[in-house]
């Protein structure tokens, strides 16, 4: 007996074994397909960087909903969510606001108080996933130039550990793209991102659309392993002989 502490009762010693999952993204199987109306697929990418990343592999397809930026001014009479059915979409959304100027709002790497509302909604209408990509004032073109990528959110190749579930839980999967990808997400309706947001600004408007003409495919490839882990506990007995065995 070490320090006076006892072993575990069940197993005889200080050991307690605890099954830890690995998790980690993988190349290959993940990425973001553009499908024309035919079923063609017209463009690809793994240029995805996570906020919120599966838990195990999930695919969603889905039509494809461009929601400005996502906001909802005070007294309502502005609203990029109001033409636009949200529900089992994938949905691309710009970072800030139309009302936000100042240069360092514009060039923020993630303002969760500005972005926290748009999610929420989006969560509650039902979407499959949120896309996210900079607005293009932003001198930010994508989350890896803005250090985003560096700073803890996941992307290719992106380890975690947690404890092994019992149940798989879906979630919605949420990204940045490049505006280039945002690009090729827009250009069957003849417009780009950077079109779409100087419209916003100059009639003060939403420009928000589903668009038939492009089906969305975002895959995500979770590889998994399991591993054992050890808590190391001592017990310590009570002094009172019939106290100290109360559980």
């Amino acid at each position: 007996m070490m320090l006076g502490l006892k072993p575990i009762t069940e197993t005889g010693d200080y050991f307690q074994s605890v099954p830890v999952e690995s998790s980690e993204i993988l190349a290959g199987e993940t990425y973001i397909k553009i499908k024309d109306a035919g079923g063609s697929v017209v463009y690809t990418t793994d240029s995805i960087v996570y906020l919120m990343a599966p838990s195990h592999t999930l695919e969603s397809s889905a039509n494809f909903v461009f929601a400005g930026y996502g906001f909802t001014d005070s007294t309502m009479t502005y609203n990029d969510f109001e033409n636009v059915d949200l529900k089992d979409k994938i949905v691309l959304l710009m970072t800030g606001s139309p009302e936000l100027s100042d240069p360092a709002d514009l060039n923020s790497l993630f303002n969760i108080e500005t972005e926290k509302p748009k999610l929420i909604w989006a969560f509650s209408q039902g979407v499959k996933a949120i896309l996210y990509v900079y607005d293009p004032r932003s001198q930010l073109p994508d989350a890896y130039v803005s250090g985003l990528a560096e700073l803890g959110a996941s992307t290719i190749g992106s380890r975690s550990m947690s404890l092994q579930k019992s149940e798989e839980s879906s979630t919605v999967q949420v990204a940045f793209i490049t505006r280039n990808t945002a690009d090729q997400l827009l250009k069957k309706s003849g417009n780009t991102l950077k079109s779409m947001q100087e419209k916003i600004i100059k009639d003060k408007k939403p420009v928000s659309f589903e668009s038939g003409d492009i089906t969305v495919t975002f895959k995500t490839n979770i590889g998994k392993s399991t591993i054992s882990a050890n808590n190391v506990i001592g017990i310590v007995e009570g002094s009172d002989p019939v106290l100290k065995r109360n559980v």
